[in-house]
């Protein structure tokens, strides 16, 4: 998404609002839940191996995150969206 960027508006006319996704990916030694924010952010979560999880239609990484993009937490402070 860093380079490429995803969606577009979601709206015809209003490219303020971009659609947000979510994505498991997974082998046999371990997963990853990646989801997007906006037309290049992102942020991953490793799911323990044992450990099980879903994703459905909205956010849901919440704490352990394994990484983001660089400078998504200060842009996300910035907007007073995180601490």
């Amino acid at each position: 998404t860093e380079v490429h960027g995803q969606g577009g508006g979601c709206a015809e006319g209003d490219t303020d609002w971009t659609y947000e996704n979510g994505y498991l990916f997974a082998d046999a030694v371990e997963a990853f839940v990646v989801e997007t924010c906006g037309p290049h952010g992102w942020a991953m979560e490793r799911i323990e191996p044992g450990a099980f999880r879903n994703i459905s239609n909205g956010a849901s990484i919440r704490e352990d995150l394994f990484d983001m993009k660089a400078g998504l937490r200060e842009e996300l402070a910035r907007r007073g969206l995180c601490d």
